[in-house]
């Protein structure tokens, strides 16, 4: 039986001294082309954790992380297309309310994305305040008046 492993999802992980960078996703290790991509996806030196050899080869081997020639971003990172932001979750860009990015301090920028990008994955549901989804929902014609003036 594996011993579960002390990395945790959505981190950038090396083990050989910053040659090579993973992304821990899904508990499967998805490698960066290149120095360039992890630049690229606004992953700074203080988010890159160094692990052993052993606990890199215990994930098994996902996709790689690259944004060109095909673009391959890693999930959990906010990306802008025309006025809005998105979060890529799920290979899916979901929009998100402005107010949720402040509450949930992401530490990069929005990374501009192509048309081509943007096409490349579907839309999902926008993630908004539970107040701002619970108004939407609302159903206001279950308490319209039918016109009658009630007596008193």
């Amino acid at each position: 039986m594996k011993e579960k492993l002390a990395v945790p999802n959505y981190t950038v992980v090396t083990a050989d001294n910053g040659k090579t960078f993973f992304y821990i996703e899904d508990q499967k290790k998805r490698r960066f082309a290149s120095k360039r991509d992890v630049q690229y996806f606004q992953f700074h030196p203080k988010e890159i954790y160094t692990i052993s050899n052993d606990q890199l080869q215990a994930f098994e081997d996902g996709s790689i992380i690259q944004a060109s020639p095909v673009f391959s971003p890693p999930n959990r990172r906010l990306f802008k297309w025309k006025q809005d932001v998105y979060l890529l979750v799920h290979h899916t860009f979901c929009r998100i309310d402005p107010e949720i990015v402040k509450r949930f301090a992401f530490y990069h920028q929005p990374i501009k994305l192509y048309p081509s990008q943007f096409t490349f994955f579907q839309e999902g549901k926008p993630i908004v305040p539970l107040y701002r989804e619970s108004l939407q929902e609302f159903d206001m014609s279950l308490y319209q008046t039918s016109g009658r003036k009630h007596s008193s």
